[in-house]
C-alpha cells in the first residue's frame, strides 16, 4: 500500500529523484506552487558566515546554541564559549576565566545569566560576572558530560548526562537513570518540552523517555521508533512529536503511532539527522550528518514542501550541521557547523513568497464519531483520500460532500483532497468511539 508521504512525493514530482531535482534548481512553478533554488543569493537569501579568521568566534566547531532574553546569541564551541551581542563578542575560555571546560556541549541563557554544560567539566553557570561549578565531585551530578540543558523557570532545570536524567531545582537534586527509574539509558542526548509540560528525553540506545516528575512511558522500537537513539526532539503546537536519529530517519510521533521519514519514502536528505528548529512561519528545519540543510514545510495547505541546503549549490561551508537555533528576534536560522564555524541564515526572502490561490476546504466535524462532512468548490476529478497513522492508504473515493468512518477504529487520520495530480488539501482527522 501506498505511504503517506510517499503520495505527497510522486503527486508532485512523479518518479524523479529528489536530490537530483532539488540539486540545481532553478525558480519554476509546479502545479500552481512556487519552489525555489537553494543556491544563494536567490531572491536575496543570505549566509553570513563566522569564523576564527573573521571574527572573535574561539573555534570552529560550533556544538551549542541559545538565545537569551536580551537577544544575545550565546555560542558553544569546543575551544570555549562565545557571546555575540549587537555586533560585538565577548569570549570565555578554560585558560583565561572561571569556565571549566572548553569543550561547551549545551547552554541554557536566562535573564540573570547562563547555564553552560560540558564534555568532561560537569555543569557552570555564569551570572553577576562570576562562575558557579557543579560536577561530580561536589554535587548530585551523576556524569561530568553533559548532553542538553532544559530550562523550565528560574528555579527548575532538567540536565540531560551521561550518567542519567537530572532534575536540579530549589530544593534540591533528583537523578534517574536505568537502574532506579524506567529508563532503559543512562545516557541522555537530548531534552524536550511538550504541550502539557510533560519533559522528553532522548537517550542513546535507550529510546525516547516521557518524563513527568519522573520518567512514566519510554519509546522504543517496539512502539515503532525509529531508532533506539535520539539526537534532537522537537514538540510542535500542532501536538505532534518529532524525534532525530543517527540511523533511522525522523519519526513523526501523533499520539497513537509513529510515522517514519526515510530517504527512501520521502524527500529527507538523510538517515542521520543531527538537530531540530522550527521557526515561526511553521517549517521545520532539519540538520544532517553530512548532507548540509533541509527545510521541510509543515503548515496546513498544499503540498508539504523540501528545499536544500548543502555546500555544493550554497555558501553553507559544511555540510555536517552540529546544531540548529530559530532567532524570534531577527527572523533568522543560526546554524552550528562541524568545521565551518556559526552560520546566519536569512531565509526571509522565501518565506515571503506567496503560493499561487489553491481552493479552500472545510472538513468537519473534528475529531468525529464517524461522520465527516466536507465542503468547498473542487476542480474536475477531485478526490479524496484517507491514510492512517502509519501512513497507509486505507480509502480513496471520488469528490463527496460527506465521508462515513463508523467502520474505522478509533485513532489518527490524514485525510487528503487530489486533483489533477496536486493536493489541494490535507490535514489530521481524529476518530473517537
Amino acid at each position: 500500500m501506498k505511504l503517506f508521504w510517499q503520495e505527497i512525493f510522486r503527486s508532485v514530482f512523479g518518479g524523479c529523484s529528489f536530490r537530483g531535482l532539488w540539486a540545481r534548481l532553478i525558480p519554476f512553478s509546479l502545479f500552481g506552487m512556487i519552489f525555489l533554488s537553494s543556491i544563494q543569493g536567490v531572491l536575496g537569501q543570505t549566509f553570513t558566515i563566522y569564523n576564527t579568521a573573521n571574527s572573535a568566534l574561539p573555534y570552529n566547531t560550533v556544538n551549542a546554541l541559545a538565545l537569551g532574553p536580551d537577544s544575545a546569541l550565546w555560542v558553544g564551541t569546543e575551544y570555549g564559549l562565545a557571546c555575540l551581542h549587537q555586533g560585538n563578542w565577548t569570549v570565555w575560555q578554560s585558560a583565561t576565566s572561571g569556565l571549566p571546560d572548553d569543550a561547551v556541549r549545551a547552554i541554557s541563557a536566562d535573564s540573570n545569566g547562563v547555564y553552560v554544560g560540558m564534555f568532561t567539566g560537569g555543569l557552570a553557570r555564569f551570572a553577576a560576572g562570576g562562575w558557579t561549578t557543579w560536577n561530580t565531585f561536589n554535587s548530585a551530578l551523576p556524569d561530568d558530560h553533559v548532553h542538553d540543558l532544559l530550562p523550565i523557570s528560574d528555579s527548575l532545570l532538567w540536565i540531560g548526562t551521561g550518567g542519567g536524567l537530572v532534575r536540579k531545582s530549589d530544593t534540591g537534586w533528583a537523578v534517574f537513570n536505568n537502574q532506579n527509574s524506567l529508563l532503559n539509558s543512562s545516557n541522555i542526548l537530548c531534552l524536550g518540552k511538550g504541550a502539557g509540560g510533560e519533559i522528553y528525553a532522548g537517550t542513546l540506545n535507550g529510546g525516547l523517555a516521557v518524563v513527568e516528575d519522573t520518567p512514566v512511558f519510554v519509546h522504543t522500537l517496539v512502539q515503532g521508533l525509529p531508532d533506539n537513539s535520539i539526537n534532537d526532539v522537537y514538540y510542535d503546537p500542532a501536538s505532534f512529536l518529532c524525534a532525530a536519529t543517527p540511523a533511522g530517519g525522523m519519526g513523526i510521533y501523533y499520539g497513537t503511532n509513529w510515522a517514519i521519514l526515510l530517504e527512501s519514502n520521502s524527500g529527507i536528505p538523510s538517515n542521520h539527522i543531527t538537530s531540530l528548529a522550527s521557526d515561526s512561519a511553521e517549517h521545520l528545519w532539519m540538520g544532517t550528518f553530512a548532507n548540509g540543510l533541509a527545510r521541510f514545510r509543515i503548515k496546513s495547505g498544499p503540498t508539504p514542501l523540501w528545499t536544500y541546503y548543502d555546500s555544493a549549490t550554497t555558501d553553507l561551508p559544511d555540510d555536517r550541521i552540529s546544531c540548529l537555533l530559530w532567532d524570534k528576534y531577527d527572523q533568522v536560522l543560526w546554524i552550528g557547523t562541524h568545521t565551518g564555524g556559526l552560520v546566519r541564515f536569512d531565509p526571509t526572502p522565501l518565506q515571503a513568497v506567496n503560493d499561487f490561490d489553491f481552493p479552500e476546504f472545510t472538513v468537519g466535524p473534528n475529531p468525529t464519531t464517524g461522520q465527516l462532512n466536507l465542503s468547498g468548490n473542487p476542480a474536475p476529478e477531485t478526490r479524496i483520500n484517507l491514510y492512517n497513522s502509519s501512513g497507509q492508504l486505507v480509502q480513496s473515493l471520488d469528490w463527496q460532500r460527506s465521508m462515513d468512518l463508523c467502520s474505522f477504529p478509533a485513532g489518527i487520520y490524514f485525510l487528503q483532497i487530489t486533483a489533477a495530480d496536486r493536493i489541494l488539501h490535507h490535514q489530521k482527522v481524529v476518530v473517537v468511539r
